[in-house]
């Protein structure tokens, strides 16, 4: 089946056709930046001149779905390119191109590197049976050393106290407690340019005599009070379920549970940061007794919405 030429927009032809310079693509979701992307590539490789073959591009990204569907992309334009064309030998010279692609220079950033690391190891002197640690891994590794460095921290005397206030009144598991926090900051920070100045503003915020006068602040504030009510909304799933399973209302799931939050909320909402401060730190989280004649699982499931 013959595919239909793409028709791109003029501003699309313009990144499309630029090259020799860099070129920066900027468009919301869905407005075809990674098919404009592609087409770039296919351009590129459609003049032999310019590009012997398509081993001569590369294509880094982030993701190994966002470089398979890169892949394709190309694919598909280049196959289209080949049946439009009515010259022979550029026909020709895109079929060598559609047969070589599958081993093109187009994978994660990440996979690149190790390529290149593992094609010159003996240039840098590294072992070559090296390997890239997988996410799970990682994780893994982080918590190890996210726990051995709190056990450190606490017999040094200069910042003990300093964690005591840190960790008190806190969820301590590792893996579902205030560390796993610890662990996703250290993931979102990884991803952040300029780390040291963005820690400086964090550090300037959180030391403000109204941590809620700038923008930012306002913005956080709403990501606050929007985490309050679903959490607050899902309690009061969970107290529906409860009721429905124990056939009957339970006072004591409104008071220990919803109520406080709810004071929370309200405290927050009114601009009560001391005494919101306050709250948070004195609260306990209360044990909630599940219905009784309810599985295992039903029961854990409350105890989980919780």
């Amino acid at each position: 089946m013959s595919q239909s030429k793409v028709i791109w927009t003029t501003q699309q032809t313009r990144a499309i056709e630029e090259h020799g310079r860099n070129v920066f693509v900027s468009a919301s979701a869905g407005t075809g930046k990674t098919a404009v992307l592609s087409g770039s590539c296919v351009n590129v490789v459609t003049n032999p001149s310019a590009c012997p073959d398509v081993w001569s591009v590369l294509v880094v990204t982030f993701t190994e779905m966002a470089a398979e569907e890169m892949r394709s992309r190309i694919a598909r334009q280049l196959s289209s390119a080949m049946e439009t064309t009515s010259d022979a030998v550029l026909r020709r010279h895109l079929r060598r191109q559609l047969i070589l692609l599958g081993a093109a220079d187009i994978s994660t950033i990440h996979a690149f590197c190790k390529r290149i690391i593992t094609e010159h190891f003996y240039e840098i002197g590294l072992d070559p049976t090296f390997g890239i640690i997988d996410a799970d891994e990682a994780k893994l590794l982080k918590a190890e050393i996210l726990e051995k460095t709190i056990d450190w921290a606490w017999k040094q005397n200069n910042i003990a106290e300093a964690l005591r206030q840190l960790m008190t009144r806190r969820d301590l598991r590792m893996t579902e407690g205030f560390p796993s926090t610890i662990i996703e900051i250290s993931d979102f920070l990884d991803g952040v340019v300029s780390r040291d100045n963005w820690l400086e503003r964090a550090k300037v915020l959180a030391e403000a005599v109204d941590p809620f006068a700038t923008d930012i602040a306002q913005a956080q504030k709403q990501i606050i009070a929007e985490k309050l009510e679903n959490i607050l909304s899902q309690i009061r799933h969970a107290e529906k379920i409860y009721n429905d399973a124990a056939g009957s209302g339970n006072t004591k799931f409104e008071n220990l549970y919803i109520e406080p939050i709810a004071k929370l909320l309200k405290v927050f909402k009114d601009d009560n940061w001391a005494r919101f401060n306050e709250l948070i730190r004195n609260y306990r989280k209360p044990r909630i007794e599940t219905p009784e004649g309810v599985d295992k699982e039903f029961a854990g499931f409350i105890q989980k919405t919780v």
